[in-house]
């Protein structure tokens, strides 16, 4: 494993300008076509971009194994981020012995990326690929959130919601939860409504619950878009306000949104038979802008 070295990384980044305005540009193909040039004469951080063009599709189809194989080129050349992708690449069985995670979950928290801290940790914590050490592994973790790491935050209150790890604490969950969603964790939103919505520990709050639903669908997280489109039609019916075509416009937004990606078929029957129901009360002249909206949503996400 090679450190990166302040003038080696300007270096890397001088090469790859025309690459990061293609790129900028959503000219996928071409920057990806600019980047192999260069990841072929081990730019790191073109390796880095390579793989992560292939990992999310850009330009040419999705393709994990190799996408890990530039993860594996970028992190030996120092990238940190490419040495927590690398750890990924590892624990789902994509690439090699699923113990080499820990290996480059730990470079990578020593590299400065902190969410990694929490990601060894949770290794630890299971046991599983390498030996069990609980304290070590929640330490690192509560460190980790300690220090702003969002996903460990996350991890964090789904321990102490379900006994997972340690002891349930669903108290301590809602606040480690809440810091979490304020920082933008769709995850955390998510678990924040369900406080409202099911009343645990708390009154039931309908107002509140779609507030967090619809921070979290917002952000992209699958679960929230039924619940989201489910309240907002509730709201709908029960209005009786200047405010019922927006809440119609709403309900319509997040029923075609979980229409359109929400995977679980129990679910997206749900939802069609909210849309079905939002499209026999909406003017059809609104369609245009509130599919547009969906649309825009559906190509961040899907």
């Amino acid at each position: 494993m090679s450190l990166v070295i302040a003038n080696e990384v300007d270096d890397w980044s001088g090469s790859l300008s025309k690459a990061n305005k293609l790129l900028a540009e959503k000219q996928y193909l071409p920057a990806f076509n600019e980047y192999k040039i260069y990841a072929d004469k081990d730019n790191g951080l073109a390796q880095f971009s390579l793989a992560l063009l292939l990992k999310n599709g850009w330009g040419k189809p999705a393709n994990r194994e190799e996408a890990c194989y530039w993860y594996n080129k970028a992190a030996n050349n120092g990238i940190p981020t490419a040495q927590q992708e690398l750890g990924d690449c590892y624990l789902q069985g994509i690439i090699g012995d699923k113990k080499q995670a820990l290996v480059w979950y730990e470079a990578a928290y020593k590299s400065g990326i902190i969410s990694a801290a929490c990601q060894a940790g949770e290794l630890y914590l299971a046991g599983e690929y390498v030996p069990l050490n609980k304290e070590k592994g929640l330490a690192l973790c509560v460190q980790a959130a300690n220090s702003g790491a969002v996903s460990a935050m996350t991890s964090l209150g789904k321990w102490y919601f379900n006994g997972q790890y340690v002891e349930k604490d669903i108290s301590l969950a809602f606040q480690v939860f809440q810091d979490a969603a304020n920082k933008h964790s769709a995850e955390a939103a998510y678990y924040v409504a369900q406080y409202y919505d099911r009343g645990i520990q708390r009154e039931i709050s309908t107002k509140d619950a779609l507030y967090w639903y619809e921070k979290s669908a917002s952000r992209g997280f699958e679960k929230a878009y039924l619940p989201t489109s489910a309240l907002y039609l509730k709201a709908f019916e029960e209005d009786n306000t200047d405010k019922k075509g927006k809440l119609l416009a709403k309900t319509y937004l997040w029923a075609k949104t979980s229409v359109e990606l929400i995977t679980e078929p129990q679910d997206k029957q749900l939802a069609t038979l909210i849309l079905n129901k939002v499209n026999t009360e909406m003017p059809l002249q609104w369609q245009a802008d509130l599919n547009a909206k969906v649309k825009e949503h559906v190509d961040l996400f899907q």
